[in-house]
């Protein structure tokens, strides 16, 4: 019981009253009479929506540790699209964190296997930037490939723009 009432909070913090219910409310209908658990309610849609916030929550807060651990149980789920983003997330907390390795890793796949919510180009942009500071010629090969396959949009200018401010002006 305990962990449905947490799991009310998030969800009422997240996305109001009223949606928080209805989720609820669905959720309990699926399940029927069997007694939910916090296990169960994270491994839905909202849960892992929910879960997402939590991470960034921590990541806010300076805990990096917890909000790694949340973001990689949400990376791991079956929603792509909430996986593709904690990807992103995580990618960026790696860069951040000085594992630089572990966020190349996490851009490529992206690219590779890109969502509605973390579309190629966004994460070729990261990827780009990620390089500008050790890699100019890496990120300038990024940034001209965006202009290249993204032409007359913003993400184009953006890509235009960071192109110009690398060191040696590739």
């Amino acid at each position: 019981k305990g962990g449905i009432e947490y799991a009310k909070k998030i969800l009422i913090t997240a996305f109001g009253p009223e949606a928080a219910k209805k989720m609820l409310d669905r959720l309990m209908k699926t399940l029927g009479n069997e007694t939910l658990s916090f296990d169960a309610l994270q491994k839905t849609d909202p849960g892992q929506l929910a879960k997402y916030y939590a991470a960034l929550s921590d990541e806010h807060l300076g805990k990096d540790d917890e909000a790694k651990k949340l973001l990689q149980e949400v990376a791991d789920s079956s929603n792509e699209d909430f996986a593709a983003m904690a990807r992103f997330e995580l990618a960026q907390l790696y860069d951040r964190t000085g594992q630089p390795d572990q966020a190349v890793k996490l851009y490529q796949q992206l690219i590779a296997k890109p969502a509605v919510l973390v579309p190629k180009a966004v994460a070729m942009l990261a990827l780009a930037h990620h390089y500008s500071a050790n890699n100019p010629a890496e990120a300038g090969k990024l940034y001209a490939e965006i202009k290249s396959q993204y032409p007359d949009t913003p993400i184009a200018e953006q890509a235009d723009q960071e192109l110009a401010l690398l060191p040696g002006k590739i």
